[in-house]
């Protein structure tokens, strides 16, 4: 049987082209947009998977396996098979160096694509999106 993968939470225009545009350290922020800082959004993106994670697998799995290797664990997977599922890594614009199915790539594009979430809506959105992701994995 076929599983369905949810959408994606919806973003505008300017978050999307910073989400699949290789981060440039050296452009500077536009201040006009609050998307424009791919490594702020990656920051801010791990910080809200965690918590949203943390939420859902609080209800799901016994406090006493909920150790900190175990969570960046499966928060990783999770990660890996989002960014498979929506095959987001085809939509990357990046360097000829840069290998865009290295875990670290993936990491990236997953954890600013939450942050970009979490900037365009409230953390509700990131929680619920997660939760329907889960049962699909």
């Amino acid at each position: 049987m076929a599983v369905t993968v949810p959408p994606a939470p919806p973003l505008p225009e300017e978050a999307l082209r910073e989400v699949y545009a290789y981060p440039d350290p050296a452009r500077p922020p536009d201040e006009q947009n609050q998307y424009s800082d791919a490594g702020r959004l990656a920051i801010k993106g791990k910080a809200i998977a965690k918590m949203a994670f943390m939420d859902i697998m609080s209800v799901r799995v016994p406090a006493r396996e909920l150790t900190e290797p175990w969570i960046n664990e499966y928060l990783e997977d999770f990660a890996n098979r989002t960014v498979i599922s929506y095959r987001w890594l085809q939509r990357v614009q990046c360097p000829q160096h840069v290998d865009r199915h290295s875990p670290a790539e993936i990491r990236r594009l997953f954890y600013t694509y939450v942050g970009a979430v979490g900037t365009a809506h409230p953390y509700t959105v990131v929680k619920q999106w997660f939760l329907r992701l889960m049962p699909a994995y």
